[in-house]
């Protein structure tokens, strides 16, 4: 029906079913903290790999840029 139909939009969509709204935020607030967490350890990661890169190709002769 109607009511099934506008279930599975507001899934496809992201909308969360006005039922279970509260575990749903709940979700998503747990889902934003480990996004962010991927995003930090990934930042961090990137920016350690370039250092990485960097010292390697530069040698380690040349003087690191961090003082």
């Amino acid at each position: 029906g109607l009511e099934a139909r506008a279930a599975v939009l507001r899934q496809e969509v992201g909308i969360p079913d006005p039922k279970n709204v509260a575990a749903t935020e709940q979700k998503v607030e747990e889902n934003w903290k480990m996004k962010e967490i991927q995003l930090v350890a990934h930042t961090a990661f990137a920016e350690f790999s370039s250092l990485q890169y960097m010292y390697m190709y530069q040698g380690p002769c040349r003087a690191p840029l961090m003082h």
